[in-house]
Order: C-alpha cells, then sequence, then structure tokens
C-alpha cells in the first residue's frame, strides 16, 4: 500500500486499518515512511522490534542471499570459510538522503540536491524544515565516506579482502583502487 510520507493520523485511521482488518496484514511502502519521527527512544526501539519482526523476504531475494553467503564462504578459503561483511552503502540515493556533505564542491552540492528533489520531491525544502549536515556526521548519521572505508579496510585482519558492490562516483573516490567505474 503506497502512503505518502508524513500522513496524517486519521489517514492510517480512514485508509490503513480498514486494509489492515481485511487483510490481516498491509505493506506499507515506502518502508522508511514513519507515523511519527520525533518519539521517545523507547518508542522508536519499539518501532525497530516491530519492524524487525514483522520483516519477511520473497523467496528469489532468500534464495539470492543464500547463493551469496555460499559464495563467500567459498571465496573465505583462506581462513576457512570464515568472512566479515559489511555493508558499506556509499550510493548517489544513500548520500543524497542522509544530507550530509563530504567534498562540498558545488558540482557535488548540486547532483546531491538534484537527486534529493528526483527522489523525495520537496521532502528536504518543506518549511521548517532544518538540514545541519555537520550535527549529522557528528551524530553518526552519514554512511562512512569511502575514504573512511579504505582506512577500515587497511586496518586488515591478516586475511585477504575482497569488496563487491557499485560505489557513487567510484573513480572519484576510490582512485586506484576501483577495478570497473560503475559511477553515473
Amino acid at each position: 500500500m503506497r502512503t505518502k510520507a508524513f500522513s496524517s493520523q486519521s489517514y492510517y485511521l480512514e485508509k490503513v486499518l480498514p486494509k489492515l482488518l481485511e487483510l490481516g496484514a498491509v505493506r506499507i511502502a515506502p518502508f522508511s515512511n514513519r507515523l511519527a519521527n520525533s518519539v521517545p527512544s523507547n518508542i522508536n526501539a519499539l518501532r525497530c522490534l516491530a519492524n524487525y519482526e514483522a520483516l519477511r523476504f520473497s523467496e528469489p531475494i532468500r534464495i539470492l542471499a543464500d547463493n551469496m553467503v555460499d559464495r563467500m564462504i567459498k571465496k573465505s578459503a583462506l581462513t576457512g570459510g570464515k568472512y566479515m561483511s559489511v555493508h558499506l552503502r556509499f550510493e548517489e540515493d544513500m548520500v543524497a538522503f542522509s544530507c550530509c556533505i563530504y567534498d562540498g564542491d558545488w558540482k557535488e552540492n548540486i547532483a546531491m540536491e538534484n537527486a534529493r528533489e528526483r527522489g523525495w520531491r520537496g521532502k528536504f525544502r518543506r518549511p521548517g524544515r532544518v538540514i545541519n549536515p555537520e550535527a549529522n556526521r557528528r551524530n553518526g548519521r552519514c554512511p562512512l565516506a569511502p575514504i573512511e572505508a579504505i582506512y577500515c579496510w587497511r586496518i586488515q585482519l591478516d586475511t585477504p579482502n575482497s569488496i563487491y558492490g557499485v560505489v557513487h562516483w567510484c573513480k572519484k573516490h576510490f582512485a586506484g583502487i576501483c577495478i570497473a567505474d560503475y559511477s553515473r
């Protein structure tokens, strides 16, 4: 069920609740839309627990995940099949949504503004909305910048390491490490 971000309580009572009662379950999309953003931490913890308990992946996603884990185990023969997986999501939409500043040059700022507008149509330009990139960074709400990820990666645990996936502006951020440029 598609819901508008920041829908009112009456919307959930009048539109979502009847579907929930009729079907026994509803999928609210996009998943990141919440009933409220400013709630006490204990309520937020309960919301996170409820989301975790309710989360079920479709069969194709479960099969893909099992295949990926099998491959990582096989490629980790030098460590007895042990591996560490770290989700370093530094893709354009994630960087844009975080409202964090990395290089801070005007090209990046314009690109991130455009990505925010494409993905969230006005959400970040609402009257009264305060975006504070420095506070986001200080409070740990920014994805690791690629250079920070490299620093973490360089603390090698005396084991071979592999990096899989797409990195936003790969050549710019991972010069000398990227095998291919998958950036947009």
